[in-house]
C-alpha cells in the first residue's frame, strides 16, 4: 500500500499511515474561545474566572469573587462526574483532584 500526501479519496490508503499523518500534520485549533457575557442582578458583568483543577483540567466560571467562581468549579467538576457516570469508574483519590482547584486566574 501507498501513502499519498493529496486528500483525495484512496480506497487502498491505509488507516495507521494515514493516523500517523494526521497527527503529525494536525490542523490548527484556535487558542481563543468565546464565552457569552453573563451578568448579575443589578446589569453588572461578572468577571470572568479559568480554574486550572488538580487533575489538570480547566473550567471557565463567571462569578464575583474567585471564591465563587471555585465553588462553581468544584460544583461543574461534581456535576460532570455524576452526570457522565465516570464516578462508578474513577478512584476516590481520582475524584478528590478532579474537584480540587490547583489555582485561578481573572481573564475577563
Amino acid at each position: 500500500m501507498r501513502h499519498t500526501d493529496t486528500f483525495t479519496d484512496n480506497l487502498d490508503a491505509d488507516p495507521e499511515v494515514d493516523a500517523i499523518d494526521e497527527t503529525i500534520n494536525a490542523p490548527s485549533i484556535s487558542d481563543r474561545e468565546v464565552i457569552a457575557p453573563c451578568y448579575d442582578g443589578r446589569g453588572r458583568l461578572l468577571p470572568l474566572f479559568r480554574l486550572w483543577m488538580r487533575d489538570g483540567y480547566t473550567l471557565l466560571s463567571h462569578a464575583h469573587t474567585p471564591g465563587e467562581a471555585m465553588g462553581n468549579a468544584i460544583d461543574d467538576a461534581r456535576t460532570i462526574i455524576e452526570r457522565t457516570g465516570m464516578a462508578r469508574r474513577m478512584t476516590n483519590h481520582e475524584k478528590r483532584l478532579a474537584t480540587t482547584v490547583d489555582c485561578w486566574q481573572q481573564v475577563g
